[in-house]
């Protein structure tokens, strides 16, 4: 069989040219060339490899970024038994969560986003936010044109929702209730949430009806409590020690 001359291809890095070699595909002869070997071609695809890496711990570090686990926690590691414990048994006990407890500092935000991004990465839906913010963002949709419910049905039906810092927000009777409808219906679906705090549960509980609204605040508790193993933290302030707490810094890529 003739085959029709090969073109002339060259390397685009050295100038040297390509040795082809010839394919019959569908009766018809295809000449290709392979990669040249200089150490200008190998330096240019190390290059590249490294950018498509770096593009995609780019778009992953954004991923986790939506779902409210922000880069200093997403190379967080998991340091505790039960909270290990809960990862494992979390597709066969629906609707267990965990309980965070310790002083400022002490690593419950890095515990509990460890745990949301080993969930994410298992393809659970998942959504990281401080009670301050969540109900912030409730409460802006009141002049919006969107409606409440949407934004409150986004915490309601994520498969697991951490509440980083309870305690910290406004005690009023509308922060409370709403804490309470969110936090009720997680719990009649049967859906995990990871709540972290300062303070532990009677302590939250005083805080949270300071200002009179004791019954919203006392049903929220027992629905923590019966679904929620307790946690405590060390009685340490990791940032203030040199190096910060270790699951805390920012990641390099994904695992």
């Amino acid at each position: 069989m003739e085959y029709p001359p090969p073109p002339e291809v060259r390397c685009l890095h050295c100038g040297r040219r390509k040795a082809p070699f010839a394919l019959l595909i569908a009766g018809k002869v295809v000449w290709i060339s392979g990669g040249c070997g200089c150490d200008q071609e190998r330096a240019a695809k190390e290059e590249e490899e490294a950018r498509r890496a770096a593009e995609k711990d780019r778009r992953y570090t954004e991923k986790l970024r939506a779902v409210g686990i922000p880069p200093r926690y997403q190379n967080a590691v998991i340091d505790s038994n039960e909270a290990a414990m809960f990862l494992a048994d979390f597709d066969s006990r629906p609707g267990s969560g965990l309980y965070i407890q310790g002083t400022c500092g002490s690593g419950k935000t890095s515990l509990a986003c460890a745990l949301a991004r080993r969930l994410f990465d298992a393809k659970k839906r998942v959504l990281v936010t401080t009670a301050i913010d969540m109900l912030g963002e409730i409460q802006r949709t009141f002049d919006d044109s969107s409606p409440t419910l949407d934004v409150v049905r986004r915490y309601v039906e994520c498969d697991l929702l951490v509440i980083d810092d309870m305690g910290k927000e406004s005690a009023g009777d509308w922060a409370v209730r709403t804490l309470f409808q969110i936090l009720n219906a997680r719990y009649g679906e049967m859906r995990s949430t990871i709540v972290t705090s300062e303070y532990d549960p009677p302590n939250l509980g005083r805080r949270m009806s300071r200002q009179g609204f004791g019954d919203p605040a006392t049903a929220i508790l027992s629905r923590l409590k019966e679904t929620c193993t307790r946690i405590e933290r060390p009685d340490v302030d990791f940032r203030s020690l040199p190096g910060g707490y270790p699951g805390g810094r920012a990641t390099s890529g994904t695992e």
